[in-house]
């Protein structure tokens, strides 16, 4: 004779059901919390920042620049609303993320440059000799 483990799914209880229906994958919540990748590379004449966000389009982003911080901010919203015979269904997604990068005081703010292709977001960030007194502007995307 072996000893197995007591299993009450061999005679399911009112109980266990409605435990193993709320249970499911269905009722869990979801996280929102996303935080794409970046990369940070730096050249004899600038600085390279690439954020990867798949899915965003370049309306998405904004970019601003203020007192030697670069913050980087998404945001993304989509809603299904369809209506058939018996049934609604009506579903509705929500993804922002906001990074901010320090920038070296040897950077020119007003030729930084930005562009998104294929779910990279690319940021150029020119060096510059001497050391300029950080201002603040926003980055349009290519």
């Amino acid at each position: 004779m072996s000893l197995i483990k007591w299993n009450n799914r061999f005679r399911p209880t009112i109980s266990s059901l409605v435990d193993d229906w709320f249970n499911d994958d269905l009722f869990k919540p979801v996280k929102s919390e996303w935080m794409p990748a970046a990369n940070v590379k730096e050249t004899d004449d600038a600085f390279m920042l690439e954020v990867a966000a798949p899915g965003m389009e370049k309306e998405d982003f904004s970019i601003k620049l203020e007192k030697g911080v670069l913050t980087v901010k998404a945001e993304k919203s989509k809603e299904i609303d369809e209506k058939e015979d018996e049934y609604t269904r009506k579903e509705f997604s929500y993804k922002s993320f906001s990074r901010s990068f320090w920038i070296p005081e040897n950077t020119e703010e007003d030729k930084i440059e930005a562009s998104y292709d294929k779910g990279v977001l690319t940021v150029m960030i020119p060096k510059t000799e001497e050391i300029v007194e950080a201002s603040g502007t926003t980055i349009e995307i290519q």
